[in-house]
């Protein structure tokens, strides 16, 4: 189905949404896995997103901790589930959705399942939408030429000229070369849509990856 991919990330305490970040996808975690940049930049919380989330998690039973819902998003704005995962999200989300709300979604998730609902409610929004990106094993990255373009959107940036080759595709920064965090007054999405745009994979790079 074609449409936008959406991730939504918070913490959920007995059945109750307690912390909820909707972002958007640039690019696929199928065309990561290609050999392709991956990315998303935050969004504004759609009105059908905290119904989704609870409706979703209860009819799973998942009542505590924290959770990575996707959803496939058509033309019509219409939202229809992909996958949901009673777990903290990989790649960079959980760093920016803590730049967010203030809140760490590992510590949150910790809170959650013992109950200490009030340790996690006391997270500062912020007008600012952050961003991720993240180059796949593989990919030959002008790093020079990104960071003067992007320098002054950079939150964090992580460069590893040796990264490990993983055994499957993999989000860690020990097989990544390039990675990091941008942040827009609105949004980010030109930034993370221009940044993934920059990499080049070298011919065969993951074709031995089983």
């Amino acid at each position: 189905m074609p449409g936008d991919i959406l991730h939504l990330d918070g913490l959920l305490s007995g059945g109750e949404l307690i912390l909820l970040q909707v972002s958007k996808y640039v690019n696929t975690c199928f065309s990561f896995a290609s050999g392709s940049a991956l990315g998303s930049t935050q969004v504004d919380n759609p009105e059908w997103a905290s119904p989704a989330v609870t409706d979703i998690a209860r009819a799973l039973g998942y009542r505590d901790g924290g959770f990575h819902l996707e959803m496939i998003v058509d033309g019509y704005g219409q939202p229809f589930f992909l996958e949901f995962a009673g777990r903290i999200g990989g790649a960079y989300i959980a760093e920016a959705f803590e730049l967010k709300t203030g809140v760490n979604l590992h510590h949150g998730d910790l809170h959650c399942l013992l109950g200490e609902v009030a340790k996690v409610e006391n997270g500062h929004g912020r007008a600012d939408m952050f961003g991720w990106f993240l180059f796949p094993y593989g990919a030959d990255i002008d790093y020079g030429s990104v960071g003067q373009v992007f320098r002054h959107e950079f939150v964090q940036c992580h460069i590893n000229a040796r990264p490990a080759k993983p055994d499957v595709p993999s989000y860690s920064e020990l097989h990544s070369p390039f990675g990091g965090i941008v942040r827009g007054l609105k949004s980010c999405e030109g930034a993370i849509d221009s940044i993934v745009r920059y990499v080049t994979t070298k011919p065969n790079s993951l074709a031995n990856i089983s």
